[in-house]
């Protein structure tokens, strides 16, 4: 069971980098489309965009330090400081 509870954390944890380089690269392209002098629709695009970023950033920010090892077992699942069910 705890090696079920492991994999999903550890798909969590990947899913938070993700979503971290993904926010970054939304950001970054944003700040590229409005400081280029371009057409209308790039800089229209990027507001929107950069607020996806944003977003994306905090989820993954928010998710990354709660899928810890340590956190999880401080939470209590699976009880994994007081017993050896997953070793």
């Amino acid at each position: 069971m705890l090696n079920h509870i492991d994999s999903y954390f550890n798909a969590e944890r990947a899913e938070s980098f993700v979503f971290i380089a993904m926010g970054a690269l939304a950001l970054g392209f944003a700040a590229f489309a409005m400081l280029r002098d371009a057409d209308v629709i790039l800089k229209g695009m990027a507001i929107p965009l950069a607020l996806v970023g944003i977003i994306q950033l905090v989820v993954g920010g928010t998710i990354l330090p709660r899928t810890n090892r340590a956190g999880f077992c401080r939470a209590g699942v699976g009880r994994c400081a007081r017993s050896g069910a997953d070793r």
